[in-house]
């Protein structure tokens, strides 16, 4: 047999340019590839001669990549990554990616990873939704790209458009020179996004070769890693409406026959509200709404205890009325009973955070807007956004707080960083308005509806306590029932306190934990001492503050101090009885035994009898 030496092999590879190419794919590519695109600072990477590879080689190159990258669990990381090597491949100084969607039956574009650099960081790119840049398809190169979808290669942006554009874009003094865009679209032709790359680094415009490169990776984005299912894991939103949904088709949304408890449509006219005009659903809500006067929603002593919870859905329904919200902003009247019903139904049956606490808060806001005059300082619109994040604020409350959802595990906490119900809520509430039978937002425009889902953003992420101080007027509504009567205040604390133990008893069972004493049963008779605390350090500053600027909320500060002096009473009465028994045990320490000495809060936890009796009153003696 010849020798193999490196010029029979050399001979033989250039005549079977094929198998050198295949063994070369299955060999060695993978590696030296791998080796180009190491992020390690060790790596010294000589690109002069890079860009001589054909356009296919390099879509390969790009493709063994992604399939790598479709592998990581953290989609936003994976596109991060992609994008930001294939600014290294297209050698652009940075890069954008824009997603489609439809938002209110309107077709735009908007930002998910922004400004993208070889160099860059996940956190500095990626975009949260609240700082979203978003255009309409009529709008700039990424829209005219999106609408026509075809690629748009702009050699020289100085020379087009208005002298601003001319301008440096950041602190650093960069300015765009040459864009290169390109649509995304999946396998059904459908625009999926548009990926835009800005500037080549050698200072030459973008050609033909680099539009190639770009046809042949948008397409594999737009058939592969942007398809529908992947894209959704991407997008927080999306996955929380999938989340979501079932639930409110099955669950939550307010039924057909459930509709005819308030708008008896059937009974009246014969026919379903979708198929009235809306005076006629007007006439029969004329009827049917409770009197505002005669419900007392206006006071800030209102009571739902002598209110159904039918009732509650009809004052919630009035309050939107005597906002003057459903005639301005052309509120549909079929939509609008829809979404309070739904809210109502939200709302899980648990001890305090249900319903009732729901509407309460809502109320608390009406309330502090009309009768404590503060709608002066807001639109019409602001104030509809706040009342609306006043009844959502606590859907589909569970009955334990945030701390218990991390050291459960429960998927929430998986979701949400931070404020893990109230983001929870938050988006519960965003999935109702964004069915069109619930929507009451459906006809205001495209700013309208940014603003108020902005303020209802703001308001309900407030209802965590860590974050009070940012947004009193929420907080204040939230913790309203510590501002109520002492015979309304009292049973709500004892409800409130019932649902803290309920918490405790899970910790204790379930995670194996000692509860802290606020939500440990056994430790029951210290709620008037924690109700002391609660006054002092959370709410006094709160009411203290709104009625120094505003004298007609002063009844709320008032009846929080009355209340403190009730639990101060009750406290002072606990401590005196656990100074008798003290001495007594003194006194008589042969008899100081568990069978001869009550236990300290056993008494004054028969005291409440919150259990036994639910229609008990909790007054001092």
């Amino acid at each position: 047999m010849a020798a193999v030496n490196q010029d029979v092999v050399e001979k033989f590879l250039d005549s079977n340019p094929a198998f050198a190419k295949e063994y070369y794919d299955s060999h060695f590519r993978a590696q030296v590839i791998s080796n180009m695109l190491s992020t390690s600072k060790n790596t010294n990477v000589d690109t002069t001669n890079y860009h001589n590879l054909s356009s296919t080689e390099e879509s390969e190159m790009v493709f063994d990549m992604v399939r790598d990258l479709q592998e990581n669990l953290q989609m936003e990381k994976a596109m991060f990554n992609l994008m930001r090597h294939l600014c290294f491949v297209m050698r652009a100084d940075r890069m954008s990616l824009f997603m489609y969607r439809q938002r209110n039956g309107t077709a735009e574009l908007a930002t998910r990873i922004f400004n993208v650099s070889k160099d860059a960081t996940l956190e500095d790119c990626l975009v949260p939704p609240d700082s979203e840049i978003v255009y309409p398809l009529d709008t700039g190169i990424v829209g005219h790209v999106a609408s026509v979808k075809k690629m748009v290669n702009v050699p020289d942006v100085t020379q087009v458009g208005k002298p601003s554009k001319k301008e440096p874009l950041d602190v650093t003094g960069w300015t765009i020179k040459n864009v290169l865009s390109m649509p995304i679209v999946n396998k059904k032709e459908e625009i999926v996004g548009v990926a835009t790359f800005y500037n080549r680094k050698d200072g030459k415009p973008f050609d033909e070769m680099d539009e190639t490169l770009m046809e042949s990776l948008t397409q594999f984005l737009g058939w592969s890693v942007l398809n529908p299912d992947t894209y959704e894991k991407m997008n927080k939103l999306e996955n929380r409406k999938d989340i979501f949904q079932d639930m409110v088709l099955y669950h939550v949304k307010c039924r057909k026959d459930e509709i005819q408890n308030i708008l008896n449509t059937r009974e009246v006219y014969g026919k379903e509200p979708d198929e009235c005009d809306e005076e006629e659903l007007e006439a029969i809500l004329a009827e049917t709404l409770i009197d505002s006067e005669q419900s007392e929603i206006f006071e800030f002593h209102f009571c739902d205890f002598e209110h159904s919870e039918m009732d509650l859905v009809k004052c919630g329904i009035s309050m939107y009325y005597e906002l003057g919200v459903v005639d301005k902003f052309h509120i549909p009247r079929e939509a609008l009973v829809r979404f309070v019903y739904s809210l109502s139904k939200g709302y899980r049956r648990i001890t305090y955070h249900n319903w009732r606490h729901g509407f309460n808060v809502g109320q608390t806001m009406f309330t502090l807007l009309m009768t404590g005059d503060l709608k002066r300082y807001y639109t019409d619109l602001e104030a509809m956004a706040m009342l609306t994040a006043g009844l959502c604020h606590d859907i589909d409350h569970r009955g334990t707080n945030n701390l218990y959802q991390m050291k459960s595990g429960n998927p929430l906490a998986k979701l949400h960083g931070s404020s893990i119900l109230e983001r929870h809520h938050l988006e519960f509430g965003k999935t109702l308005l964004r069915d069109d039978a619930l929507n009451i937002y459906q006809n205001l425009n495209r700013r309208q509806h940014e603003l108020v889902i902005h303020l209802m953003d703001i308001a309900i992420i407030a209802t965590d306590l860590a974050l009070y101080f940012k947004a009193m007027m929420m907080t204040a509504c939230d913790l309203s029932a510590i501002a109520k009567p002492w015979e309304i205040q009292s049973k709500v604390a004892l409800s409130v306190a019932a649902e803290f133990w309920e918490q405790g008893d899970l910790e204790r069972t379930v995670l194996e934990q000692q509860p802290i004493p606020m939500m440990d049963r056994n430790k029951a008779a210290d709620l008037p001492k924690l109700q002391c605390g609660f006054i002092d350090f959370v709410c006094a500053f709160v009411y203290k503050e709104f009625s120094r600027f505003h004298v007609e909320i002063t009844p709320m500060l008032e009846r929080l101090l009355n209340n403190r002096k009730e639990w101060n009473a009750l406290k002072e009465e606990h401590e005196a009885k656990l100074a008798m028994l003290e001495e007594a045990k003194k006194a008589k320490e042969e008899a100081a035994s568990a069978n001869s000495v009550a236990q300290p809060g056993e008494n004054f936890q028969n005291y409440y009898n919150y259990s036994c009796d639910p229609k008990s009153k909790l007054q001092p003696k």
